[in-house]
């Protein structure tokens, strides 16, 4: 599947496209942006149900999204095929705060007969003008 266009999805799909591919991530807010077989790309704005009580974000969800970024583009670059994650890592470098948008990315970086690796770090974050 290399060199396959990447979908850039317009605004009015997104939410929509969203919903289809991943309902946990969608109940947060996600919305993916982008997706090829890859990378994907997506964002969402931070939210008081899961933040800690000092308006940070959780760092479960964090890797919930990474999780799910991740396993979106195994889905995509393997064809469709029923997927499952094997392991998964995270490092807390920087807080994401309560409204502020927070850009992921997920790219592949091995595709083997079995196994793929995808590397989804947080873009960064910026805070959001209210």
């Amino acid at each position: 599947m290399a060199g396959t266009p990447s979908i850039p999805l317009d605004r009015p799909n997104q939410a929509k496209i969203t919903a289809e591919i991943d309902r946990p991530l969608h109940s947060l807010g996600f919305v993916y942006s982008n997706v090829s077989p890859e990378k994907i790309t997506g964002h969402l704005t931070v939210s008081e149900p899961w933040c800690q009580p000092f308006k940070r974000m959780h760092g479960g969800v964090a890797a919930f999204v990474a999780e799910g970024v991740a396993s979106a583009g195994a889905y995509f670059a393997s064809g469709y095929q029923r997927v499952a994650g094997v392991q998964l890592s995270v490092n807390y470098i920087k807080p994401a705060f309560l409204g502020d948008q927070v850009d992921v990315e997920a790219t592949r970086i091995l595709l083997g007969r079995t196994i793929q690796v995808h590397l989804a770090p947080t873009l960064g974050h910026q805070k959001r003008i209210e």
